[in-house]
């Protein structure tokens, strides 16, 4: 009588935990209860051989064993540990694991868990086992690879959790030997939870083929999900998630993005959200056929996720951290710290941190010194070089013989006649003998060289149309006077810039220490601030940038930092993320992830001309006026200087001859007094 009672109250107890969608099929283990009859040690034994060879198909090495209290009999715990010991298992009381999965206090506190739980129960305490497990929300928690409830005859009772789950029956059936392992799925939903059979076992010699046959490979997750629903959270994000609006809930609860029909429920309302990720979840849901109950973070919570301090994240991050929802419907990026709180899909985007500014802050490479540009340093040393060269060839020929024209043995001369030649002016003397003659030949062979490399250099100065910014690097934007670097809050390179304390990355965050207000909300305020406000760069993924940049007025900068991978982010040991990531592989390897991309990163803005060319103007030619204006004023000035030298060379003259031959000569001049 005392065990009918006792089963009575485990079975009215798991009706309210467990919330059990099949009563009648509960009842009739209840009723049969009473009249269960007795394992021998020998079931035992086949029981542990069939749970241990399950335990190695999981790859499991450490085990924490757990017996129901009316099942704590030192045979059948020796006969679990010695068939454990055997097959190399390390195994812990079940006390210990209890003590480990105790609820912490704090969110960041790292907890060690042994690998998995093997729970032996038995037909009628198994409703009472779960109700217990499931009461201190252990299944499924983060730590723990499996839960296995293995007994005899085990009831296959349907049940409807609050809260989301994963563990394996392992029934046991004494009569034919055999053992059936079904994996059931728990999602905290309107629906029974969701069980599936991976594994049979018979009782065969050990010398023959295994034991075990694997259906179905354990612990990836559900091929079908029936129907199930999964709750995702989301930030916009243009263009990965387009909200229609911004989430303003008067409570500050999360905003629904889904049909408000409740016959629709879980369907995603396109006229709410769009964009790259929202078509891929709907691929997701329909191939492997579950609802999703997507929402929108209020905008006070609505970023990626940092930590706030002692391992609490905000934003998405958070939600997935405190398990308030299984998915985080973003692009976000994998870092050590998020990594200890949450798990990550496989990579959905490549992005990069770039910079961007106004398009009027930069400068065009053709204006007012396009001919002087064309004159690098290699084409002066060039010059340079043909003259001292030819200078002294031509001065060792000339003095080492007689029979050449007297002009050429002064080296000033030389040195003038070639120059001469260069700028194309000619020399008055021409040379006599085939030495000198072969000389200048060369040196006019050399400067036709020199005309073809500065013509080629400013004819592509000239035609081809380059932009040229105020910096090419973020060290040269951290370091140019009077720039500010604007970042959007909430996101991983915060984080790592927060951590710099050297460097170009340091200094970014001296800046945002000493202006806060560098940080903005999202991409649109940082090109909204970056339009308006002078010397302001952003600092932002190019993933996002090339969709919103929808004009000419923004540039991006050549360079890139911080490349990685975007994942979306997954609730911290989910139990189905390894059938979300297979499918994601399917649709990456099958081109489906580029089909959808390109709808969204295909169209471009052209901000500069059809052609590569572009047509000369005024003031790309001005340079050329420049240069002959400032050779006409030379001219002018050296015309002078010639003129006050003749002038006074004749009056020095002039005081050699008789006093009135002087005045005939020049009326104006008084001649000394003797």
């Amino acid at each position: 009588m005392r065990y009918i009672v006792v089963v009575i109250l485990c079975v009215t107890y798991c009706l309210t935990s467990c919330q059990t969608s099949d009563p009648g099929c509960w009842r009739s283990v209840e009723a049969e209860s009473a009249a269960e009859p007795s394992i021998l040690l020998g079931d035992y034994k086949n029981m542990a051989e069939f749970a241990v060879d399950f335990i190695k198909v999981l790859r499991l090495s450490e085990v924490s064993l757990c017996l129901d209290e009316d099942l704590e009999d030192q045979n059948i715990m020796y006969v679990f540990v010695s068939t454990m010991a055997r097959a190399g298992i390390f195994f812990m009381k079940c006390d210990l694991a209890q003590e480990a999965t105790r609820p912490s206090s704090s969110p960041s506190s790292h907890r060690k868990f042994t690998a998995a739980v093997l729970h032996v129960t038995s037909r009628r305490n198994l409703a009472d086992t779960l109700a217990r497990y499931q009461d201190q929300g252990v299944l499924g928690e983060e730590g723990f690879t499996s839960y296995i409830f293995v007994g005899s005859d085990l009831p296959g009772c349907k049940t409807r959790n609050d809260g989301s789950g994963h563990w394996f029956y392992a029934r046991f059936n004494k009569s034919s030997l055999s053992g059936e392992v079904e994996e059931v799925y728990a999602f905290g939903d309107d629906l029974d939870d969701l069980t599936m059979t991976v594994a049979t076992w018979r009782m065969k010699p050990a010398d023959t083929h295994p034991r075990l046959t694997v259906l179905r490979e354990p612990g990836i997750g559900p091929s079908n999900f029936e129907g199930h629903v999964i709750k995702a959270v989301t930030v916009p994000y243009e263009p990965l998630v387009i909200t229609s609006q911004p989430c303003k809930s008067p409570q500050g609860d999360p905003c629904s993005l889904n049909v408000d029909d409740a016959r629709h429920g879980g369907k995603i309302d396109k006229r709410k959200v769009h964009g790259y990720l929202i078509e891929i979840m709907e691929v997701l849901s329909n191939k492997l056929n579950f609802r999703v109950d997507l929402r929108s973070l209020p905008s006070h919570e609505a970023t990626f996720g940092i930590d706030e301090g002692e391992g609490n994240f905000s934003g998405l991050v958070g939600y997935l951290q405190r398990k308030e929802a299984d998915v985080a419907l973003s692009a976000l990026q994998m870092t050590k710290e998020r990594a200890i709180v949450m798990d990550f899909t496989g990579a959905i985007a490549f992005s990069s941190y770039c910079l961007y500014i106004r398009s009027n802050a930069t400068k065009q490479n053709i204006g007012w010194k396009t001919y002087v540009r064309s004159f690098q340093w290699t084409a002066w040393l060039a010059i340079l070089l043909l003259l001292f060269v030819a200078s002294v060839c031509l001065w060792v020929s000339v003095t080492r013989f007689q029979d050449e024209d007297p002009h050429f043995k002064k080296g000033a001369n030389v040195t003038f006649i070639l120059f001469s030649c260069i700028v194309q002016q000619g020399s008055w003397i021409l040379p006599r003998t085939v030495r000198t003659q072969a000389i200048l030949w060369l040196f006019w062979v050399a400067s036709v060289i020199l005309y073809a490399s500065y013509t080629a250099r400013l004819t592509s100065y000239l035609t081809v149309s380059t932009t040229r910014f105020p910096f090419t690097s973020l060290g040269g934007a951290v370091s140019a006077p009077g720039w500010r670097i604007t970042l959007q809050r909430g996101t991983s390179v915060l984080n790592y810039i927060r951590r710099s304390t050297a460097g170009v990355y340091g200094t970014i965050h001296e800046g945002i220490k000493n202006d806060p207000g560098l940080i903005v909300d999202d991409n649109y305020v940082g090109l909204h601030r970056i339009l308006t406000e002078d010397y302001l760069v952003l600092l932002a993924e190019d993933v996002a940038m090339r969709y919103l940049i929808n004009n000419c007025s923004v540039v991006q900068i050549p360079g890139s930092y911080l490349s990685g991978y975007l994942h979306t982010g997954l609730r911290k040991h989910l139990p189905y993320s390894g059938v979300i990531n297979k499918e994601l592989n399917k649709m990456s390897a099958g081109g489906i992830l580029d089909r959808i991309s390109k709808q969204w990163w295909t169209q471009t803005i052209p901000c500069s001309e059809p052609s590569a060319y572009t047509e000369l103007g005024f003031t790309n030619i001005l340079t050329a006026f420049l240069l002959l204006i400032a050779g006409c004023v030379m001219s002018l000035i050296f015309l002078l200087i010639e003129l006050c030298q003749k002038d006074r060379s004749f009056l020095y003259s002039l005081s050699d001859c008789p006093a009135d031959l002087v005045t005939k000569l020049h009326p104006y001049s008084k001649p000394e007094k003797t």
